[in-house]
């Protein structure tokens, strides 16, 4: 257990997440990397990675418990360019109600002041 606050950052293994776990790991906080991997890499993992999806509330909710989660940053998404200019129809966009289920996952009895 780390005393540095620790931050959920989900598509934390992608490229603009990753960079953003260093930032943060470099500014003193502890990265919580939370990815599928369907676009992210687990090399790029700078921290503790936790492989699931966002629309998986067990998972997110496991995670919160095991974690001191004091703040979420949100970088998980579809995102092959080259996939969108190939296929003729439209990616899944990441249902809202995936993303929501991430801000209430976390247990209301630690919330951070």
């Amino acid at each position: 257990m780390s005393s540095r606050p620790t931050i959920l950052v989900t598509g934390g293994a992608g490229y603009i997440g990753s960079h953003c776990c260093r930032a943060l790991d470099a500014a003193g906080y502890q990265p919580i990397i939370y990815d599928n991997l369907s676009t992210g890499h687990r090399s790029f993992a700078a921290g503790a990675l936790v492989v699931g999806d966002i629309a998986d509330k067990a998972t997110l909710a496991r995670t919160f418990v095991e974690h001191d989660i004091v703040a979420v940053m949100h970088f998980a998404a579809s995102s092959l360019v080259g996939e969108s200019v190939v296929t003729s129809t439209p990616l899944a966009p990441i249902p809202p109600a995936a993303s929501a289920s991430c801000a209430r996952s976390k247990p209301t009895s630690s919330r951070a002041p």
